[in-house]
């Protein structure tokens, strides 16, 4: 019997919450349900496009189980999330004990351990935990303790998720395959070794569709998190200090580690940070504190990165082969391995003066370098993707279309 994809990826965030809420990190059930996991995100990932008819919604699908299925990895089996911890009671690199935080005087009844369990399972930054992840956003740079009221918070929230839809909808609305053809096919990705016969137009295609991808993805993910966000506030679920930003701001992109660590979105940092740390200590036994450890990590890092985004691709409809996820994630810690390499040279051996002038000129040098480093390496990544828009099929993320009921498209 065939389950619906989205039931699979149910089944793994449920597991999840009932895991952290209802065993003890030491229980035997909390590792025995993970290769009935395994299967179920793999079931899920090769048959999501069965289902899902698009493949942004399929990827959508695909993205959430592997996503999920690696959160049950960092909380229930790395770092030991529990109801009694009120936390993480294991360092997922040494396997040791770790102090935990539980709630004085807190209520042990079966309605209290399930919302502890899905808070852990669907809060995937932690947010208002001492263990929240670093480089979260806030609501006013100005005003750290600033948390708007609920009024302001469903609005503001509300014409957000209209903007990215609205924006989503031009984007997407009517595509020119022909200029998709010429421009945005895997012929198109290799940069360096076509250069002399890489045209003006496509140089600024190329910059053209980087940005416009940059922003899709922003606004697919912003818009999903401002849904989610707003019917949980609006409902009393939740309150609008436990949805800050989604992402940090883009003056901070003026490096390749900053565009990772700060600007973009942190929702994985956890679980991506936990795998790592598991692999570069408890594998590879790389000691905490050297060079080699930090560099490993972050290797580590972008390797799960790039084998859970290569998985999104196939739940798309890509194949192992076609997908070139795996390239533009593990080029970005090449790309951030430069460029420390780099900043370490320009400040030990050539500058002196740390003025505020310096300060904004070299700032603008790491914003050129960055547009110039994703101008180089995004295509790899997002070129593929567009083959069922290439094909000349309706592959929008967005459910319906308003513009084309204002405007139709002939």
């Amino acid at each position: 019997m065939e389950i619906h994809p989205i039931l699979l990826g149910g089944a793994v965030f449920a597991s999840s919450a009932l895991a952290v809420g209802f065993t003890r990190p030491s229980s035997i059930y909390r590792l025995a349900v993970a290769p009935i996991l395994t299967f179920s995100t793999f079931k899920c990932i090769t048959t999501s496009m069965d289902y899902m008819i698009r493949c942004p919604w399929a990827g959508l699908v695909g993205a959430y189980t592997i996503t999920f299925y690696l959160h049950y990895l960092d909380i229930v089996l790395l770092r030991g999330w529990s109801f009694e911890a009120g936390g993480p009671s294991t360092d997922p690199g040494t396997g040791k004990n770790i102090p935990n935080y539980p709630k004085k005087d807190q209520t042990d009844n079966t309605w209290e351990r399930l919302k502890f369990g899905l808070a852990a399972t669907c809060s995937f930054r932690h947010i208002g935990t001492p263990y929240q992840v670093k480089n979260v956003p806030r609501f006013s740079e100005k005003d750290p303790e600033y948390i708007p009221s609920r009024s302001r918070f469903l609005i503001w929230t509300a014409f957000l998720y209209a903007a990215c839809y609205i924006f989503l909808d031009l984007i997407t609305f009517k595509v020119d395959i022909d200029t998709n053809l010429k421009y945005f096919t895997q012929k198109n990705v290799p940069f360096f070794t076509r250069l002399p016969d890489i045209s003006g137009d496509e140089i600024v295609m190329r910059v053209i569709n980087t940005i416009i991808s940059g922003l899709i993805m922003i606004c697919v993910q912003r818009s999903f998190y401002s849904l989610v966000g707003f019917f949980s506030v609006l409902l009393g679920i939740s309150e609008p200090r436990e949805w800050p930003p989604y992402f940090g701001s883009l003056s901070q992109a003026f490096t390749l580690r900053r565009t990772w660590a700060v600007f973009w979105q942190q929702t994985n940092a956890a679980k991506f940070a936990s795998v790592s740390s598991f692999i570069v200590q408890r594998v590879l036994r790389i000691s905490r504190g050297t060079q080699l450890y930090r560099y490993a990590r972050l290797v580590s890092i972008f390797a799960v990165s790039a084998s859970m985004h290569v998985l999104v691709d196939v739940a798309s409809g890509l194949s192992l082969t076609s997908s070139g996820a795996a390239r533009f994630f593990l080029t970005q810690a090449f790309g951030i391995m430069i460029e420390d390499i780099i900043i370490g040279l320009y400040y030990n051996f050539l500058v002196k003066d740390r003025s505020r002038e310096r300060y904004l000129l070299e700032k603008c040098v790491g914003f050129v370098w960055v547009g110039a480093f994703m101008i180089w390496s995004s295509p790899a990544y997002v070129y593929p993707l567009m083959y069922r828009v290439n094909s000349g099929q309706d592959d929008s993320i967005i459910p319906f279309s308003i513009i084309k009921m204002l405007i139709p498209v002939r």
